[in-house]
Formats: C-alpha cells, structure tokens, sequence
C-alpha cells in the first residue's frame, strides 16, 4: 500500500511539473553605438574587485537601472540601463530619450585598467540636430556623474593612447 501511495503522488509530481508554460520574454535591445567617455584607457591602484565594487555603486547611485555584472577571470564588464533622460531647459520640446551605460575593466601588472562608455537612444522618434547635441551633452553629464559617483582615483597616463584602446575585451557588452 505504501509503495502504491507513492507511485501515485511521484506520477502526480511528474504531470503537473510537465504542464508548465514556457515563459515568454522579449530579448533585450541593446544600444548599437556606444561613445566613450574618455579617449585612452584609465588606469588605478586600486585592485579591480574594488574598482568593480565602486563603479557598480555609482550606476546604480545615479539611476541606471537593469544593472549586469559579467566576470570571466581578472576581468570584469558591467552595465546599466535604460534610464530615461532627466530633460533640461537647453533640450527641444521633442528631445526624449534614454541613456546606457557601461564599464570594462582588467587587473594588469600593478594597476587595474578601465574604460567607461555611455549610450544615448532615441524615445520614439528620430532626433534633430539640436537633439543630437542635447543628447551629447547628457552623455558627457553622465560620464561626469558616474565618474565622480565611484571615487576611484586615476593615474595620469603619459603620451598618446597605445594599443592598449584597441584590444577587443572593450568592445564586449555584458
């Protein structure tokens, strides 16, 4: 009788695990450009755990929301977004949009090396000129803010950027 009881409650198990409906999701679209906010890689003591941690803080800090996180190793790529645009006087009356952003890092040597972008897409429609420089404006408002937020220190890197910028690891988008 026991055995027969538990055959009944695992076939039961079995049915109504086997009759859930798949959930359906819509993929997430990705901005197809993204700007960076500064034109060399940045480089800081700090260890890239650290730099990860403080540069996770200051997204989330100035609203970027639907924050990712991938780590493969020493390094590390992250991202917010979208967030709507906070509008100001200087932006047209059809100036809507939201912004992304992200930040790619690795420990290398004695530093760890960092290069942080920003993203502005259209709401609706397809911006004006003016838009387009109201929507710069706001990336370099964000870089500024995300920068500032996470309080990382940076070393001043000498000369021109190297081959250091073209390394594929920055184009990754987590």
């Amino acid at each position: 009788m026991r055995v027969h009881r538990f055959a009944v409650v695992l076939a039961f198990a079995a049915i109504a695990t086997s009759c859930r409906r798949p959930v359906v999701t819509t993929p997430e679209v990705l901005p197809a450009e993204w700007n960076h906010c500064w034109w060399t890689a940045i480089r800081s003591t700090l260890p890239a755990d650290t730099v990860a941690s403080r540069f996770r803080r200051a997204m989330i800090t100035v609203g970027m929301p639907g924050f990712r996180l991938t780590r493969s190793a020493d390094t590390v790529w992250m991202r917010g977004g979208p967030a709507p645009i906070a509008r100001d006087e200087r932006d047209g009356p059809g100036f809507a949009g939201a912004q992304w952003a992200r930040v790619v890092l690795f420990r290398h040597a004695d530093s760890t090396h960092f290069m942080m972008y920003v993203a502005t897409v259209p709401s609706a429609q397809a911006w004006t000129t003016a838009d387009s420089s109201s929507a710069t404006r706001h990336q370099f408002a964000m870089c500024e803010a995300i920068a500032r937020e996470s309080g990382v220190k940076w070393l001043r890197r000498a000369g021109d950027p190297g081959d250091e910028e073209k390394l594929p690891v920055w184009s990754r988008v987590p």
